[in-house]
């Protein structure tokens, strides 16, 4: 993967943070963000999709993963569909390509 496949992520920056894609795979054997597919990020979770339990298990990975705290982010859309719309409050998306640079260890 290179650091221009990050160039057709659908990040939008808003006044108050940024908005990012996520393509989310319930039931997996790991949760993980495991890479890129098309204009989302790919995540995997354990949690299954019943109840909210896998939305949630993808706001806690998301809050791991890039280092900011769960009540700073959202599912803006996509609360019952594996494509989601996910915001991120108080960042920049500078901030989110840098993150994703490193998760993926991409030099550049």
């Amino acid at each position: 993967m290179s650091p221009d496949t990050l160039d057709a992520l659908a990040i939008q920056q808003l006044h108050d943070g940024v908005t990012v894609k996520i393509k989310l795979q319930p039931r997996s054997s790991r949760s993980e963000v495991s890479g890129l597919c098309g204009d989302s990020v790919k995540a995997c979770v354990n949690a299954p999709p019943a109840d909210g339990e896998a939305n949630q298990a993808l706001i806690q990975l998301l809050s791991d993963v890039f280092h900011i705290p769960k009540s700073r982010i959202e599912i803006i859309a996509g609360h019952k569909n594996r494509n989601k719309r996910i915001k991120f409050s108080g960042v920049d998306s500078a901030f989110i390509l840098r993150q994703l640079k490193a998760i993926f260890d991409l030099s550049g």
